[in-house]
């Protein structure tokens, strides 16, 4: 079995690969130095088809040779957790973790694959540092790997959506000073708050693009939605600065497929700068990533920007 998020490797390529029940995305990126090249990627969708025959069209499409990859874990498959630190040797951590988040996931612990993410200590906490615990199904992280392996291709690492948006945010020119990256899916959202390379804070936002676009479709009023949002984010926002001593982030990037309207109705909640991210503004590239595939893209480029000094 793979394990998750550690693994090391010299190239400078990377390709990063994430598959569901109905799309396959791989994107081939080069890092060097603070460079970063898109070289290709490729978007493959088909409902009802199997893993393994969608990551095949896309592998096709893209030439991968000994490039090592990341895959993507499903969300659906794994649960992410905030839970103190175990104070036992670094090497013991993941067993230790094993045993306190037993009556925290919706799966048995005593087999799920389990890796950590660690983040900084609280100022003046009283208690021992958190980090973030990922807890996924081993059937489903075998099916991933099968997939992967069957195309012969050099599995080196598997990352999670939420480490793969925190490598795009660290690409934005706002992240030095600080930025919260806001991506919504269909039903939900995840806010990213990194600061000089530093991963800060995952948040899930129990509201999506479904109901987004309906707002920005004058369905729902602005209270229904946006306010919603934007206090989940603005806690978040006061928990950084003060739970880390923090100068105050003032920006805030929403990822691709967001409603260009909502940024304007989210600034007008938070009161501090909201654009939204174009993929062809963070990596190098022959050609543009068009706008409607860039929700698709996001997660996969976020896992081939995926390096040693960022793996958790």
């Amino acid at each position: 079995m793979v394990s998750l998020f550690r693994r090391k490797s010299t190239t400078k390529l990377r390709a990063g690969i994430a598959v569901d029940d109905e799309t396959a995305v791989l994107a081939l990126v080069e890092r060097d130095g603070a460079v970063s090249r898109l070289h290709n990627f490729a978007v493959s969708t088909g409902s009802g088809r199997s893993w393994s025959a969608l990551t095949d069209e896309v592998v096709d499409k893209v030439e991968l040779r000994r490039v090592p990859v990341t895959a993507v874990v499903n969300e659906s498959v794994y649960q992410l957790v905030l839970v103190e630190c175990p104070q036992v040797p670094k090497d013991e951590i993941a067993a230790a973790v094993r045993w306190r988040i037993k009556d925290l996931v919706g799966f048995s612990a005593d087999d799920a694959v389990i890796d950590t993410i660690e983040i900084p200590a609280l100022a003046n906490q009283s208690g021992g540092p958190m980090l973030y615990a990922v807890a996924a199904e081993p059937g489903s992280v075998k099916k991933l790997v099968d997939a992967i392996s069957d195309q012969g291709l050099r599995l080196d690492s598997i990352d999670i959506p939420e480490l793969c948006l925190r490598n795009i945010a660290t690409c934005l020119p706002q992240e030095p000073r600080g930025v919260g990256l806001l991506h919504l899916e269909e039903e939900h959202g995840t806010l990213i708050i990194s600061r000089a390379g530093t991963l800060y804070l995952i948040r899930r936002i129990d509201v999506g693009l479904r109901a987004v676009r309906s707002l920005c479709a004058g369905e729902l009023t602005t209270g229904d939605t946006a306010s919603e949002i934007a206090l989940e984010v603005q806690r978040s926002l006061d928990y950084f600065e003060s739970h880390y001593d923090q100068r105050p982030i003032t920006d805030i990037v929403l990822g691709p497929g967001t409603p260009p309207a909502f940024a304007g109705l989210l600034h007008a909640q938070l009161g501090v700068p909201v654009e939204a991210l174009d993929l062809n503004d963070v990596v190098d590239l022959a050609t543009p990533i068009p706008l409607e595939q860039q929700a698709a893209v996001v997660v996969a480029l976020g896992a081939a920007l995926r390096t040693e000094e960022a793996a958790a």
